[in-house]
């Protein structure tokens, strides 16, 4: 029983992490378009608390796009986002995945609104950081 209740106040805790660190990324998000736009390159962060992240995001913001790098010890992990009416617009997070994920000697993709993908060339995320912001600002 004290290891399900150690367990349970675990991931309390980790969505009060993820939601703390979602509202940082939102307040500093770039608004230049009118809505939130997040590129961020992060360090080491658990795959489940990026989706936690673009969760968070989604139920502030009506318009979003976001971008993350995840900086891994041995790979790096890429995730996209936006909103319905983005997609609509013309963006598609599983082709900006799929082709920054190629830059960086991988591969990957995913739906319209949400993309996944891997890589291993730690040396090109300035270049995909590049790419991103001219797709997405």
């Amino acid at each position: 029983n004290n290891a399900k209740e150690t367990k349970d106040e675990l991931a309390k805790l980790k969505l009060s992490l993820a939601d703390s660190k979602a509202k940082d990324l939102l307040a500093n998000a770039d608004t230049s378009k009118g809505y939130p736009v997040i590129i961020e390159v992060l360090n080491n962060e658990d795959k489940d608390m990026l989706v936690k992240y673009v969760d968070y995001i989604k139920s502030k913001a009506n318009k979003y796009a976001v971008y993350f790098v995840n900086k891994g010890e041995d790979k790096i992990s890429l995730m996209a986002a936006c909103s319905a009416d983005l997609v609509k617009s013309g963006l598609h997070c599983g082709k900006l995945v799929k082709e920054t994920a190629t830059m960086l000697g991988g591969n990957g993709g995913g739906r319209p609104d949400m993309a996944q993908a891997g890589g291993k060339d730690a040396s090109k995320i300035d270049d995909v950081i590049n790419l991103v912001k001219s797709s997405l600002l």
